[in-house]
């Protein structure tokens, strides 16, 4: 498995870490998104939809901190979790939607 060890979003570059599944469960977290620091923390113990679906939520907090959004932190983090569980239910029910991305999305 490759794993992803920065996500570019905005103008900043995110270093991923991948905690232990100890510090995971203390926080009660799968992931956090913490700006100031430009890092991503994800439960490490997560494979397959459940770990792309945690990195698409912690992505999407960073997509409402780069665009300045200032939700109430309950309503940023119902609009990240629905959107995150819907994004990753459209890739993974649709494979050649997520091939069709990669062929064309740098394409003038």
């Amino acid at each position: 498995m490759k794993i992803l060890k920065t996500l570019k979003i905005g103008y900043e570059d995110y270093t991923i870490e991948y905690w232990n599944p100890t510090h995971a469960t203390t926080t009660e977290a799968y992931g956090e998104f913490f700006a100031k620091e430009k890092k991503i923390g994800i439960d490490g113990a997560q494979t397959g939809a459940a770990l792309v679906n945690t990195v698409i939520h912690e992505a999407l907090h960073g997509v409402c901190y780069q665009l300045g959004l200032q939700l109430k932190d309950d309503e940023e983090e119902r609009i990240c979790n629905s959107m995150a569980n819907g994004l990753t239910q459209i890739l993974k029910d649709n494979p050649d939607f997520v091939e069709w991305i990669r062929q064309n999305i740098n394409k003038p």
